[in-house]
């Protein structure tokens, strides 16, 4: 478990009153946003908000009951343990809010991606396109939301995705660069549209349902998403890690997400992850985005060449602060779902 036996108590004590909630249970509502994190951190977090929610419904007859039950905090956390096993067993089919809800590929969808153009077509000339067939409405209308987005698969060029499954795909540029899409790379393919469908989540949550978004950093190694260290697959492959291209494309974004976005760490409030891990390499991120912004004037050359010299005087937290100081406009190069940045 990822979450303690005294964040339990401080759970149990909030619902029947006793101490101030934690900060997620006091912005959480079950309609208002999505959990994201690593599975387990998803499936704790809203376990604890059921406990909660359960307990302080309650009359204040039975409430005194329940902090008698409880007042053991090890007897509450055998009992959050036990539902939180409990949605694993289902595969979190009756967490509502989880972000992988909509992107997680289960054995009943259908997910195909076709590649088009004749053989002897240039491989930069191909195109691909996705289609997906899935018994959820929900997940039906994000997919429909998500193929006319700047996302699509479709309108991505030949060279994304051959870096997007370069990510991915160790050893293998070489055969990718000879012949295009192959089918030896429909798996990384697949995980490269993974990617960017958790990327325009975020941005599909907030202006089309009006959510927040709860970033649970709990299981995550920090150091890791600053590096974007890969995670194998078997001993040819190997993937960029779902969570870690939300928080680089939340890092990256910031300048607008941060209206929307709230991290935590054992149901508290949390820094963002580039203000207490690696700074260094956030901000070489921040130098290295800086450079892809689409206005070519003199304030960016001038930025730039301020950016640098903080960050080669490891003066990181100014760094970064300068890198999200640009308005949002000027960061993206793939339309995104709305028109308000």
């Amino acid at each position: 478990m990822l979450l303690t036996e005294g964040d339990i108590g401080n759970v149990v004590a909030a619902a029947v009153g006793t101490r101030e909630m934690p900060a997620f249970l006091k912005k959480f509502t079950e309609q208002g946003g999505l959990i994201y994190g690593i599975g387990p951190a998803i499936s704790e977090y809203w376990t604890a908000w059921e406990m909660y929610d359960a307990i302080a419904t309650l009359s204040e007859e039975d409430k005194a009951t329940a902090r008698r039950a409880l007042s053991n905090t090890a007897k509450a956390y055998e009992l959050f343990r036990k539902n939180v096993n409990k949605h694993l067993a289902t595969d979190g089919m009756y967490i509502l809010a989880r972000s992988n809800e909509f992107i997680q590929f289960k054995g009943t969808d259908q997910l195909k991606v076709k590649i088009e153009g004749r053989k002897s077509t240039p491989a930069p000339q191909k195109s691909l396109s996705m289609s997906i067939t899935t018994e959820s409405d929900q997940r039906r209308e994000f997919f429909d939301r998500f193929a006319d987005s700047g996302y699509a698969i479709d309108k991505t060029s030949y060279d994304a995705v051959k870096r997007g499954i370069d990510k991915d795909w160790q050893g293998s540029a070489q055969a990718i660069g000879q012949s295009g899409y192959s089918k030896w790379n429909i798996t990384s393919m697949r995980q490269f549209m993974i990617r960017r469908a958790c990327k325009f989540l975020l941005y599909d949550e907030i202006n089309t349902r009006g959510g927040t978004i709860f970033y649970a950093l709990d299981g995550l190694t920090l150091s890791e998403v600053a590096q974007r260290v890969h995670r194998g697959l078997d001993t040819t492959r190997s993937k960029v890690p779902v969570c870690t291209s939300e928080l680089r494309e939340i890092f990256r974004m910031w300048a607008y997400l941060q209206n929307h976005v709230t991290f935590y760490s054992h149901l508290e409030n949390s820094d963002p992850p580039w203000k207490i891990s690696d700074k260094a390499e956030w901000s070489a991120y921040a130098l290295h985005r800086a450079e892809k912004i689409t206005a070519e004037t003199e304030a960016k050359a001038n930025l730039l060449r301020e950016l640098r010299q903080r960050h080669q005087n490891q003066q990181y937290d100014e760094a970064i602060a300068m890198y999200h100081s640009v308005p949002a406009m000027y960061l993206k190069k793939t339309s995104l779902p709305f028109d308000q940045v």
